[in-house]
């Protein structure tokens, strides 16, 4: 069964107590976090921070959160910050 199945997120968010489509998109942002921990260059590149990060990491608060906040990681000039931007935006886009 996929996780994005309808039915499946209203039966879970009912039981959760949440609302179906905040849980699908949380369950969507938490795929996209394990796609950025295993990508090397990603995960070496950004860093979560926030909200988000302190409940999916160290507290199990009961809420979701729909967004996720990320620091660039590696210190270097400007001009190789937007040229590995760049590269950062093309392996998220595929």
């Amino acid at each position: 069964m996929s996780k994005y199945d309808i039915v499946y997120l209203g039966q879970r968010a009912e039981k959760l107590g949440f609302v179906r489509d905040t849980l699908e998109k949380v369950i969507r942002l938490a795929d996209l976090l394990e796609y950025l921990n295993t990508n090397p260059l990603l995960k070496d590149s950004l860093g979560l921070k926030g909200g988000t990060a302190i409940n999916l990491t160290i507290f199990n608060l009961p809420r979701l959160s729909v967004d996720i906040d990320m620091d660039y990681l590696i210190s270097n000039s400007k001009e190789e910050m937007l040229e590995n931007r760049k590269t950062i935006n093309d392996v998220i886009e595929r």
